[in-house]
């Protein structure tokens, strides 16, 4: 059994390989599959340099590659590279073995802890990825989505199920429960956690847990929920298989609800689409956009979280939402080019979520908010700060067979890119929007049908002043009422209020008890029904408090009251919604990283209920 280039294209040689095959094998498995692997391999090498951000490797150029008889299907790299596909096996098999190996020299090459420092072995690790990548490599030339004869996974939930995630043996590469559990986490992080290719390689650490802990900057240890969440999955330690295409893979799963992990302070998007039903959206420190619900029929519980439809923004971005009908729901978000997207649901639609769709190529600056309000049935305005610091507005209705019109400029006066629009329709058909401009001047514009001339204002509302671009908080507490809360230049929590019955038109604006938040810090505010409101603010100690306000109350705001001990980043956004009549839920990242909710209704004679987190 001699090594040979006999028939090779180009003697066995392309750019990154020397082919050339055992001339024992047939002429199918040695010189037609060598050849054929020839003209695929430059480009599967392409792929990888990719994953791992076309770094250089150490082992030398051309990389030789051996075709070796024996059984299906193994190989091994010194280098040289050798594969044993077995007898009549196909070139996707060649092809799948020879990327398992090359990765791990891509391993090496990078040196940040998916191979033994020491450079003898890739360790349990390093083969969960590199099989982890051999499934990517398949799924990216659609070739399937993983290898028969090549489970990894059942070799770990058949076992006790030991901790491989904070553990890494060095000198493993077989099939067993060290790399069983090893490939299962990295599913984990891509399918459950959604976490790209590149990051995951990218973020190389000693250890799996270090791995988690550089994508997410969560310090936690990851291993007991991900085990928690296949416990739950697969209780049988001595039976248990995964069903479908990918029997390494599992994920997603929701039978233990796992909180994505948020910047300190970001915005947590939350909708009440009808009756007691809730649905929130956030996005995590990758910039994956989640999604979870809760209803009353749901006795375990809040569902999720699940990814919406492989939507990406910066990490942290605002996701405004709204419901322009009962069970409809609208949402949109900057994504990382800095263009507005948008995504919808309805129960018409049988394959979940539609979208994301550039939203007519409006731009804002990353992170942006994009807020939008439905001033009548089944019709969406939306409005943003764009990049030249104006505000512009966009608008969609059923009658429009051509999708949304707009975006069109409000005005001419200057507000920081990306600052939130405060938008609110007080009586059908009719708007009104607030912003805070690049002087620290808050300022308010109105549209209804019968300006022919389009939007009417800016006016600077009262004399009002907070830091550029800190968010105006409109809401409308019965018809053609309006109530604004701000935090001021003095970090004080501030409103202003205006109905038809005031002839000099705006009153205020009055300081609302002497919390102080950080300037530009967001105010929540609600009305649970009419002519009640509840507002929400972190203060400048992380402390989440709320006040409220209602007719009865001859001695105007009652509180500031601690909201059952809620903390979080000073100045941090608690949203609220009121899902029906004299019902609040609030929403906020807490100083973990976590979603956390807390909710209030008049039978809870105790006060407030939570806060829960919403997710291990």
């Amino acid at each position: 059994m001699t090594l040979t280039t006999f028939g090779l294209t180009n003697g066995g040689r392309t750019t990154q390989y020397q082919i050339q095959y055992d001339d024992s094998l047939s002429a199918a498995d040695g010189m037609d599959r060598a050849n054929a692997l020839i003209g695929v391999c430059d480009g599967d090498f392409v792929l990888m340099s990719n994953w791992f951000g076309n770094i250089g490797l150490t082992v030398g150029s051309p990389i030789t590659v051996n075709i070796s008889p024996g059984p299906y299907a193994s190989a091994g790299w010194g280098p040289p590279i050798r594969l044993t596909p077995g007898n009549g096996s196909s070139l996707t098999v060649v092809r799948y073995l020879l990327v398992s190996e090359v990765t791990e020299m891509f391993m090496l090459a990078q040196n940040r802890g998916w191979f033994d420092p020491g450079g003898s072995n890739e360790g349990s690790n390093g083969e969960g990825l590199s099989r982890f990548l051999a499934s990517q490599f398949l799924i990216a030339r659609g070739l399937g989505v993983s290898m028969p004869g090549f489970q990894l996974a059942p070799s770990w939930l058949n076992s006790s199920r030991p901790d491989w995630v904070n553990n890494v043996d060095v000198f493993d590469h077989g099939i067993d429960p060290k790399t069983g559990c090893s490939l299962l986490f990295i599913y984990y992080l891509a399918s459950q956690l959604g976490y790209g290719t590149e990051q995951i390689i990218a973020n190389a650490a000693a250890t799996l847990a270090g791995v988690y802990r550089n994508l997410t900057g969560d310090s936690s240890n990851p291993f007991p929920t991900f085990k928690q969440l296949l416990d739950a999955a697969f209780p049988s330690t001595t039976s248990s298989s995964i069903p479908g295409p990918n029997p390494d893979n599992p994920f997603p799963l929701s039978s233990v609800l796992v909180s994505p992990r948020l910047p300190a302070g970001a915005y947590v998007g939350a909708v009440s689409r009808s009756t007691d039903h809730l649905d929130i959206f956030v996005t995590d420190r990758a910039g994956v956009i989640w999604t979870a619900a809760w209803e009353p029929d749901f006795t375990d519980w809040w569902h999720g979280w699940w990814q919406l439809n492989g939507g990406r923004g910066a990490p942290g971005s605002p996701i405004h939402g709204v419901s322009r009908s009962t069970d409809k729901l609208d949402v949109f978000v900057t994504g990382t080019d800095a263009r507005i997207y948008t995504a919808a649901w309805e129960p018409d639609f049988t394959d979940w979520w539609h979208g994301w769709w550039s939203l007519n190529a409006g731009v804002t600056a990353l992170r942006g908010h994009i807020t939008v309000v439905s001033r009548n049935t089944d019709k969406l305005d939306a409005f943003v700060v764009g990049t030249d610091g104006r505000v512009y507005t966009a608008a969609w209705e059923p009658g429009f067979t051509d999708w949304w019109h707009g975006w069109w400029p409000i005005g001419d006066i200057r507000v920081p890119p990306g600052s939130m629009v405060g938008a609110v329709s007080r009586s059908p058909d009719k708007l009104d929007i607030f912003v805070t401009d690049i002087n620290g001047v808050i300022q308010t514009a109105a549209w209804e049908p019968d300006f022919t001339d389009g939007w009417h204002g800016w006016w600077e509302l009262n004399g009002g002043r907070a830091a550029p671009g800190a968010p105006v908080t409109a809401v409308s507490r019965s018809l053609d009422k309006l109530d604004v809360f701000v935090v001021g230049a003095d970090g004080g929590i501030w409103t202003a209020a205006w109905e038809p019955d005031f002839t000099d038109w705006w009153h205020g604006w009055w300081r609302i008890g002497s919390v102080a938040a950080p300037q530009g810090a967001f105010v929540g505010a609600v009305s649970r029904s009419t002519d009640k409101l509840d507002i929400f603010v972190t203060d400048s100690n992380g402390v989440i408090q709320t006040a409220a306000w209602e007719p009865d109350f001859t001695d105007w705001w009652h509180g500031w009251w601690e909201l059952n001990g809620g903390r979080a980043a000073p100045g941090a956004a608690v949203n609220a919604v009121s899902r029906s009549t004299d019902k609040l839920d609030a929403f906020v990242i807490g100083t973990d990283g976590r979603v956390w909710t807390a909710a209030w209704e008049p039978d809870f004679t105790d006060w407030w209920h939570g806060w829960w987190p919403i997710g291990e």
